[in-house]
């Protein structure tokens, strides 16, 4: 309406977790509870998915429990589907190739970025070709404990997780064991001691491997 836009995900139909609802269901909801004037249906299914900072915090219609193996869910283009990080691909032939979608375990808290996994059911975040992002931009904020060139230890007894980027949402790129030696560097684009995901952030490099680690899992050396 003119004070609001909503962006509604209902969960799928689901025994145990949701009864779902009809498409009129929604349209009186809308507005009769929150006196929506226009809206728009963008897709259904398994890509009703919403994922907030990373996180999948919905219950779509392909949730799947534990046991089970899915089933190929997306046969794409094989120029797009090869190099997909986090699904297993198998080409049908030089033109398709059938995606077979992680199981994503739903943690909608993650209270330490190296957390163990949180029991819970897990869901099938699909690779589809569409979506819609809303974002809610923050001042930034960075820490000073750390500087470029300054030589670090990962400050834990455990092995703990270098990432692509700077948050937990970033894949995993390499295990790093606790009392292993490195030294932070710099980065450009001023987001060394970043704040992401309720963490700070530094660039660090491990030997020959650079990555993204929290400032919680580092000390100086």
């Amino acid at each position: 309406n003119d004070d609001f836009v909503y962006f509604i995900v209902v969960d799928g139909r689901y025994e145990g977790v949701s009864l779902g609802m009809t498409m009129e269901e929604l349209a009186n909801f809308a507005l009769t509870e929150l006196d929506a004037d226009h809206a728009l249906n963008l897709d259904g299914g398994g890509s009703s998915t919403m994922v907030i900072n990373g996180q999948v915090v919905n219950f779509p219609s392909d949730g799947v429990p534990d046991e089970f193996v899915p089933d190929p869910l997306e046969t794409l283009p094989a120029k797009f589907a090869f190099g997909l990080q986090g699904v297993t691909v198998k080409a049908d032939s030089t033109k398709t190739a059938r995606v077979y979608l992680p199981l994503i375990r739903h943690s909608p808290e993650e209270p330490d970025p190296d957390p163990e996994p949180t029991p819970g059911p897990d869901i099938v975040e699909r690779a589809v070709p569409n979506g819609l992002m809303m974002v809610v931009v923050s001042p930034g904020s960075n820490s000073t404990s750390f500087q470029p060139g300054e030589a670090v230890i990962v400050n834990t007894s455990y092995s703990v997780n270098l990432r692509l980027g700077p948050g937990t949402n970033y894949a995993i790129r390499e295990t790093v064991p606790g009392g292993t030696r490195g030294v932070i560097l710099a980065h450009e684009g001023g987001l060394n001691g970043v704040l992401a995901k309720d963490y700070y952030w530094w660039k660090v490099k491990f030997g020959s491997t650079e990555g993204w680690m929290a400032e919680k899992l580092l000390a100086r050396q």
